[in-house]
């Protein structure tokens, strides 16, 4: 027995389909079809609603080395009431949506004979299986900056209402699909197209986006609350700790629109506080330019780097372990981040003013976080002979700083 389509159900579906029809028609043009669908108007009479979505495709001519096309992309929709009043519930207005899409070419092994591919996707067979293009995409703001606020969705090439990624990557993919076409089947081959979609993101932040957006770029990987879909954040993640993707403190790296630029060869040191969570720049110095994240990227990826691993954190703990155990410490590799390679080395460093001064002034200004989570501090430091003093010899530090704590060198 079928229910009435009243008013109160008019409106809703009016609602829904004003919320989710941008994204519907989002990727329905291709540039590789002949003919493709640029405008959809929807008319409710009996509301005095006028839907009206318009999406555009141009071709981008800046890719080097790709296998597949990139496209800018964008949709505006509209809803209009006929009445010459509108209600509050259905007010006029008028909002775009744009983003860059990259298509990549890869290979599926994971197929299943009875699965057909649209055109869309320009399947064609393989000697493992078939290549296909899948794209991954990333929204853009008014004025062509990245827009990280934008939950992520998977497409094929019609948005899934039930599923996201969880940032703000898209994923266009011939996906296996529910009954209803609104969430994702849990298979190998859906698995195998989002490991895709991971290693892709990975390649288009290092070659494509520190370019364009410089270290904003990085924004693209926070996570947002819609989710969904663990998997992809989970490949993404794992391909970053494989694949060199966060740029050093060289140098060579303050102009991002260079493409020689240093990255991260294996798993290293941001220098960062593991209980405050905040980026210490005074700690910025103890460990190589080539070893340190570089300074400058936002703190809230920086804690994300830490938070899924990507990066290990280098804290004033590990300046104290350096001056206590300093010998240790560079035979056992025990802070590999750590500059000097050999004893002979660190020693004649360590007589250096400037080094004490920046060891000197690093402890005392983090003489709380010392006190709270350096097992036997200050103890640990009174037998270290590693204090520069007035003969220009390494000291026992318990006879200049630790009687009475009162004495402790003050930042300068």
């Amino acid at each position: 027995m079928f229910s009435i389509f009243d008013v109160d159900k008019e409106k809703y579906l009016c609602k829904k389909i004003s919320e989710i029809l941008p994204f519907i028609l989002l990727k329905l043009p291709s540039a590789s079809l002949k003919y493709v669908l640029q405008t959809v108007r929807m008319v409710f009479d009996r509301l005095g609603i006028v839907l009206e979505c318009k999406t555009h495709i141009r071709k981008l001519k800046y890719r080097r080395g790709r296998t597949g096309p990139a496209y800018y992309r964008s949709v505006k929709f509209s809803r209009k009431s006929t009445n010459p009043e509108p209600s509050k519930e259905f007010e006029n207005f008028t909002k775009s949506y744009r983003e860059i899409e990259f298509f990549e070419k890869i290979e599926i092994t994971n197929i299943s004979d009875d699965r057909r591919i649209p055109k869309y996707f320009e399947p064609s067979v393989s000697e493992k299986g078939l290549n296909l293009l899948i794209g991954i995409s990333i929204p853009i703001g008014k004025k062509g900056k990245l827009n990280n606020t934008i939950p992520g969705r998977f497409f094929y090439p019609i948005v899934l209402q039930e599923n996201f990624t969880g940032n703000c990557f898209n994923i266009n993919a011939p996906f296996s699909l529910n009954d209803t076409r609104d969430r994702l089947n849990e298979n190998d081959f859906n698995t195998e197209l989002i490991r895709n979609a991971a290693i892709m993101g990975c390649k288009i932040i290092k070659d494509e986006l520190l370019m364009k957006f410089g270290l904003n770029a990085y924004d693209i990987l926070i996570e947002n609350e819609r989710r969904g879909n663990d998997s992809f954040i989970k490949f993404l993640f794992e391909e970053m700790k494989k694949e060199p993707v966060i740029l050093t403190n060289n140098k060579k790296n303050r102009d991002l629109t260079n493409r020689k630029k240093e990255f991260l060869n294996k798993k290293k040191y941001l220098p960062c506080y593991s209980d405050k969570n905040k980026v210490a720049l005074d700690l910025y110095g103890f460990i190589s330019d080539s070893e340190v994240v570089l300074s400058g990227i936002n703190p809230e990826v920086s804690i994300l780097f830490l938070h899924r691993e990507i990066v290990d954190s280098f804290t004033i703990q590990n300046v104290v372990e350096l001056m206590v155990n300093d010998e240790d410490c560079i035979k056992s590799g025990k802070i590999k981040g750590w500059q000097y390679t050999s004893v002979n080395e660190y020693k004649k460093e360590l007589m250096n003013i400037n080094m004490q001064k920046k060891f000197l002034n690093a402890i005392s200004g983090h003489m709380k976080e010392l006190k709270e989570h350096v097992k036997d501090f200050p103890n640990s430091l009174k037998n270290s002979k590693s204090l520069l003093n007035a003969k220009g010899t390494l000291s026992k530090w318990d006879l200049f700083v630790f009687q009475g704590m009162g004495s402790f060198p003050i930042r300068r």
